[in-house]
Formats: C-alpha cells, sequence, structure tokens
C-alpha cells in the first residue's frame, strides 16, 4: 500500500444549513437534548460509550463459529484478501465487537457515501483496537432490498465536466431481491457509455466485474473488495443461506409476537408525531415487518384479524412456522426489522447511519423493547456517517477567485454566481445606486400617505416592489449576458457545478463512487482513510 499524502480540511458546513435533512436526525446530532429518548444507547460520537458498550456486549459462542465460518467463505469468494481474513480470525475471539456499516449495492460502487461508510467503519473499530478493544469492521450488503430502480444508475463525469449517466435496465416489480438479479448483455453498453467518464484502466477494472451472468452483488463487492482490500473490510451478503438459518430465530420471535411488535410501533410512531418527528416508516395496515418469497415472488407478510396472509393467500401460523423451518432464506426483514437481525447475527455495538438510517433506528428501538431480551439484542449506538464533498484543484481556484463558498452553490446556479464576480465595480456602483435611489423616495413616499391617505400605503409599497424587482432582473440579465458571452465562464461553471453541487445535490449522493478513483487516483481510499473526521457532526469540504 503506497502511503497517502494527508487532507485538508478546508471548511465546514453546518447540515442544517441544507434543504431536505430529516429534523429528527439534525436534532440527534446538534440538539441530543431534544432527540435522547429515542436513543437510548447514547448521543452521537461517545467514544466512552462505545468502549464501555464493548466490555458488556454479550455474543454466543457457537454463532460466532458459525459466523466466522461463513463470513470466511464469502469473502473468500469476494477476493477480500488476507487483511479480511486475519479481522474473521480476529472476530472469531470471544470477546470482539463488530462496527456495522452497510448499504444498497449501487451500480459501480454506488453514491459516494457507501464508500465513506465503509470506511467509517474502518477507522471507528481500528479506533477502538487503538484503545485496546478487539473490533472489526463488516460492510452488509443490502442485497435483500428490492428497489431495483435505486441502484441501476450511476453518475459520472466526462472530460468536458459533462454529467453522464450509466443505467442497467433492471425490473421495476418486486419479484426478486436485488442481491439475486443477474447482469445481461446490456451490461456492455451500460459499460460503454461510462467509459466516457473514465480512464481506460479504470473502465477495464469495472469490465471485470460487472459481466454478463454475474450477480450484481458479487459484482458489488468484488469492486468494493479491490477497492479496501488492504484495510480488511468485513463484506456480508445476508442472502447466504447459512445467514438464513441463523437468523431463524429473529423471524421465529417476530411470527410469535406479532401483535406486541405492531403495537409497540404504533406508539412509538405516535410518541414520535407528539414530538414533531414524523417517523421515517409509517406502518400499513396489517403490517408484519415480513417478506416472504414464494415461488419466485417477494412480497410483504400481512397480519390481519389474527391471520397471515402472502399476497391474497391465508396461511395458518403454524403452516408459516414450518416454512420458517424447512427454508428460512426465504424470509427477510423490513427496514425497521433489519437492524435487529444484523445485531443477532453480529456482536455489533454501533451502525454508522446516514439521516434515514437514524431515523429508522428511532423506531426500532420499540422492536427492541420487545424482542431484545428475548433474543439478547442490544440496541447499536448510532455513529453519523461523515459527510464530505471533495474539492481538485481547479474548483479551489475558482472558489478562492470568486469568492465562493459551497453553500453559495446552492444558492444560486454556478454561472450567476460567477457572471457577478465579472460585472466592472463600475458598472456594480451605479446598480446599487439605482436600487438605493429608489429606495430613499420610496420611504418618503410612504411616510407623506400615512398621514394623507394610509389606504394608499399597500399600492405604494406594492409599486416599489416592482421597482425594486425590476431592478433586480435587470441585474440577472445583466450576469446572463456575461455567462453568454464568456466561454470560459461556462466551462468554469460546469466544472464547479457538476463536481461540487451536481443538479443541486451534494456531490456524496450524485456521483458514483467511481468518479473519486477516477478524478484523484487509486490512492485516494488511502487518503480519506486518514483524513476523515468521524468525531463532528457538520459537513466537511476536503482539499486533495
Amino acid at each position: 500500500m503506497s502511503e497517502a499524502r494527508t487532507v485538508e480540511t478546508s471548511a465546514r458546513m453546518d447540515l442544517r444549513r441544507l434543504p431536505g435533512l430529516h429534523r429528527l436526525y439534525a436534532d440527534y446530532l446538534y440538539e441530543f437534548s431534544r432527540a435522547g429518548s429515542f436513543y437510548p444507547a447514547g448521543p452521537p460520537f461517545a467514544l466512552p460509550a462505545l468502549e464501555q458498550r464493548a466490555r458488556e456486549r454479550q455474543y454466543p459462542a457457537g454463532r460466532r463459529t458459525a459466523l466466522s465460518r461463513v463470513l470466511s467463505r464469502q469473502n473468500q469468494g469476494f477476493d477480500s484478501g488476507i487483511e479480511t481474513q486475519n479481522q474473521i480470525d480476529l472476530l472469531s475471539h470471544s470477546d470482539t465487537v463488530a462496527i456495522v456499516a452497510g448499504q444498497q449495492i449501487g451500480l459501480f460502487g454506488g453514491p459516494l457515501f457507501t464508500v465513506y461508510k465503509a470506511i467509517a467503519a474502518i477507522r471507528l473499530a481500528a479506533e477502538l483496537r487503538r484503545r485496546g478493544r478487539a473490533a472489526v469492521a463488516v460492510f452488509w450488503m443490502a442485497t435483500q432490498d428490492h428497489d431495483a430502480q435505486e441502484i441501476s444508475l450511476a453518475s459520472l463525469l466526462d472530460g468536458d465536466d459533462e454529467i453522464v449517466r450509466a443505467q442497467l435496465p433492471l425490473p421495476s416489480a418486486e419479484a426478486l431481491p436485488v442481491g439475486k438479479l443477474v447482469c445481461d448483455e446490456s451490461i456492455a453498453s451500460v459499460l460503454s457509455l461510462a467509459r466516457r467518464g473514465l480512464s481506460p484502466e479504470l473502465a477495464q477494472q469495472l469490465e471485470n466485474f460487472y459481466r454478463p451472468g454475474e450477480t450484481l452483488a458479487r459484482a458489488f463487492a468484488r469492486l468494493l473488495a479491490s477497492w479496501l482490500r488492504p484495510w480488511g473490510l468485513i463484506l456480508l451478503d445476508p442472502l447466504d443461506p447459512a445467514l438464513a438459518e441463523l437468523a431463524r430465530p429473529v423471524y421465529h420471535s417476530v411470527i410469535h409476537h406479532n401483535p406486541d411488535l405492531t403495537a409497540a410501533l404504533a406508539q412509538r410512531n405516535a410518541e414520535l408525531e407528539q414530538a414533531g418527528y414524523p417517523p421515517q416508516v409509517r406502518l400499513a395496515a396489517g403490517s408484519s415487518l415480513l417478506f416472504w418469497e414464494h415461488d419466485t415472488q417477494r412480497r410483504h407478510l400481512r397480519r390481519e384479524n389474527g391471520h397471515w396472509f402472502w399476497h391474497e393467500q391465508a396461511l395458518g401460523q403454524q403452516q408459516l412456522l414450518d416454512h420458517l423451518e424447512s427454508q428460512p432464506e426465504f424470509f427477510s426483514a423490513s427496514a425497521l426489522l433489519r437492524p435487529l437481525v444484523q445485531d443477532f447475527l453480529l456482536p455489533n455495538i454501533a451502525q454508522i447511519t446516514g439521516p434515514a438510517e437514524t431515523a429508522y433506528l428511532a423506531q426500532s428501538q420499540a422492536l427492541y423493547s420487545v424482542l431484545g431480551e428475548k433474543l439478547r439484542i442490544p440496541p447499536p449506538l448510532p455513529w453519523p456517517r461523515p459527510s464530505l464533498t471533495l474539492t481538485d484543484a481547479k474548483s479551489r481556484r475558482l472558489l478562492d477567485r470568486y469568492q465562493l463558498t459551497l453553500s453559495d452553490l446552492f444558492s444560486a446556479p454556478a454561472e450567476t454566481l460567477l457572471a457577478r464576480g465579472q460585472i466592472s465595480p463600475a458598472l456594480t456602483t451605479a446598480l446599487r445606486q439605482l436600487q438605493e435611489s429608489v429606495r430613499e423616495p420610496l420611504t418618503a413616499l410612504e411616510r407623506e400617505l400615512q398621514g394623507f391617505d394610509s389606504t394608499l400605503l399597500d399600492p405604494a409599497r406594492a409599486a416599489g416592489e416592482k421597482i425594486q424587482h425590476q431592478v433586480g432582473q435587470l441585474t440577472g440579465k445583466i450576469e446572463r449576458s456575461i455567462a453568454r458571452r464568456t466561454g470560459d465562464l461556462q466551462r468554469q461553471a460546469r466544472h464547479l457545478a457538476n463536481w461540487l453541487a451536481p443538479e443541486n445535490q451534494l456531490q456524496e449522493r450524485f456521483l458514483c463512487s467511481a468518479a473519486l478513483p477516477q478524478l484523484f487516483g487509486p490512492e485516494i481510499w488511502a487518503q480519506l482513510a486518514q483524513g476523515l473526521d468521524l468525531f463532528q457532526p457538520d459537513h466537511q469540504i476536503l482539499h486533495l
């Protein structure tokens, strides 16, 4: 492994400045006293609490042996490498705990934050080991999910900073878990399109993994393993029948205690609503928290009036338990139940979470309260994932030249922001003087109308607002005129917008993971493994 230079954190941005942030996640990060009752495991970034959980975590020896055997077999198939096997050997020890991250198996590595989660788990496990606690990092591949469209798109940038969208045609129905979907011949055209945004070496690497006949799960796993091999990340595919066998007691308890679980969830949702937090998942009528795959169709199991249903087919509870006994691999958990399955299978003490997962865990606490003691599953500590934007040399020069920040790029089109910097001082002064020359007479007019006829105040104010609006429109026309005349400005704006805030989204959510080694080279993962700050809530802007 080549030595990585240290990245520089140039700035931070309060995540609450971004639109659409879940209020519960914002309070968990910045105002824990408001949200703390929904997270009994403790506040974010609480390393002493994490160490305490590591000391107290109990996990059965027989399950640990079986788990280690499955993970060793899986990771050999993913070509994860010798360091991963060393970590699995460490996991087989009686006092070893796990730090878990997970995400959907997105095309070409999924969005950037997928790898950020994995690196955060690696870093946090290493920090615990440095403090004398045996810990490993595990990445839970969400192969049991059914949203194929969510994982089918990968966005890159080509040499002209234009967005390249490579999308694999996948079925939209809930027929099968995404981990069972197989690349067909259409992957060749998808890779051909992606080459516009890839070096020949990186394109060849993706072609080695994404081949006709290969499952999306294995392609994703082999790609992630190739990037993070030096750090021994343990990959886990929950579709493995051997893991389903290990998880069977969870599903058995869910079937037996379903009324208690749904009642506890309904109460928790009401508590969240009362606190001003809309639940991330609203329970549908008859929700059982379970999926069952039958006749090549994966559907929710429903429980209504004491009876079980799969689609329109009625099932007796004993009949359902018999299916679970004979074929546990056909059962899977909903988003709210998945943390309990994960924490039953693994000696987990913390989960690397984004906004949605943190909100899920506030609801899932109700399930831990019912099943946690029966199955000896303690709830995990949610550890917020690092949120990052990476800047290259060109974008840094542009930000400095035009005196812009990342948040500016979310406030107005990049062309407009750069054009403002091109307006001459004389023109800027003239526009400002025009605005000021209008403002003072309007204020005087309102003062006179107050004593003359107050009913004319509203029309006067409306006229004033219209004049100010027209001055603003004139300013905008000047900015757009500058942008049209300047080809360099358009290219600069395209680079800033599409790299740092593509389609007004955070870089980490829009660009796929393959975009980073394309721009920064294969050493990027080592740089991030050294440079991520795991112990603060803000969005980090990193210079590379």
